[in-house]
């Protein structure tokens, strides 16, 4: 499985190259690694915010949040 955000220290911390600090992070991140679990390989990386793969995801998730908006 591939993951890419356009993230440096999500990524970092991932990666395993960034320590968690912030206690609300190491919760998510132990929820991140559970989940790993499920996947022969998880491979994680920082692409620019200007990536096509980047800008369809933040077209798509504020389409989601206008439209849950709207309900």
């Amino acid at each position: 499985m591939f993951l890419f955000s356009d993230s440096e220290l999500v990524i970092g911390h991932l990666n395993g190259s960034k320590k968690v600090k912030k206690p609300h992070l190491k919760e998510l991140y132990s929820q991140v690694k559970e989940k790993e679990k499920m996947f022969e390989k998880v491979t994680y990386d920082n692409l620019p915010r200007e990536d096509p793969k980047i800008e369809r995801v933040d077209k798509l998730v504020n389409q989601e949040l206008d439209r849950q908006h709207s309900l």
